[in-house]
């Protein structure tokens, strides 16, 4: 590949990384103390012992 291509395609790469970066992605929810998680409670149910 050419000089200028490498040096065009690291330019673009760079404008994408600045350009996400200002936009914010998306922030982590914080989990609550002392809450089960709630996935878990319901996956547990129709078992042997729950008839």
């Amino acid at each position: 590949m050419d000089e200028k291509l490498i040096d065009k395609m690291k330019k673009l790469v760079e404008e994408k990384k600045l350009k996400s970066s200002q936009q914010g992605g998306p922030t982590k929810a914080t989990q609550k103390i002392g809450e089960k998680r709630k996935g878990t409670k319901r996956r547990k149910v129709g078992g042997m012992f729950d008839k």
